[in-house]
């Protein structure tokens, strides 16, 4: 958890939900609808686009078609009851292009807060490919600040958690998607 969410104000998010009639040729209008209303209830105005299942397994079912998907969208939520379910369904392209769906309790008292609380999170595959894996902490458009407290709090974490600990890791560096990375944590000890 980020103490600044990595979200920005113009970034796109889309939300998958379950369908409210299931079935293959059931129309999924009215669970957008409903869905649609129960954020505006609760003042969630920052996701904007709902997408159930059914229209995950129908119209996304090819794999040009998750690609477009996940190239529309800067980041992606999940109702938590199909999160299972969904992540076969996206396919490798969501892995690749780091942007597997963050998890959500639709029906928590406090969903505005749930999904506040979900866009601050930030994941961090753990792969056999290598040694570097790579944390969004951040957009360009965050002050220099709120980008350290970011780093802090992820190197904090990552000392607790990380699979040996901070003695496995042996270098931080920070890196926009167009530049260099530019190293903050180097050791020189030997694994």
């Amino acid at each position: 958890l980020l103490p600044h969410s990595i979200v920005s104000s113009n970034d796109e998010i889309a939300l998958f939900v379950g369908d409210l009639q299931r079935g293959k040729r059931k129309d999924y209008e009215p669970t957008v609808e409903h869905y649609e209303d129960l954020l505006r209830n609760c003042n969630c105005t920052k996701i904007k686009t709902i997408i159930p299942m059914n229209q995950v397994k129908t119209e996304y079912d090819q794999y040009e078609l998750k690609r477009k998907l996940v190239g529309s969208y800067d980041h992606f939520l999940v109702d938590g009851k199909i999160a299972g379910h969904l992540s076969h369904l996206l396919g490798k392209e969501f892995y690749k292009k780091r942007k597997l769906p963050t998890s959500i309790r639709m029906h928590s008292k406090d969903l505005k807060h749930e999904i506040d609380y979900a866009l601050r999170k930030t994941a961090m595959q753990i792969h056999s490919c290598g040694d570097t894996h790579i944390v969004q902490i951040g957009h360009t458009s965050m002050e220099r600040k709120q980008v350290l407290e970011n780093i802090l709090a992820t190197c904090s974490y990552l000392s607790k958690n990380y699979p040996g600990g901070w003695t496995n890791i042996r270098s931080i560096r920070i890196k926009t998607s167009s530049s260099l990375s530019l190293p903050i944590y180097t050791t020189l000890s030997k694994l």
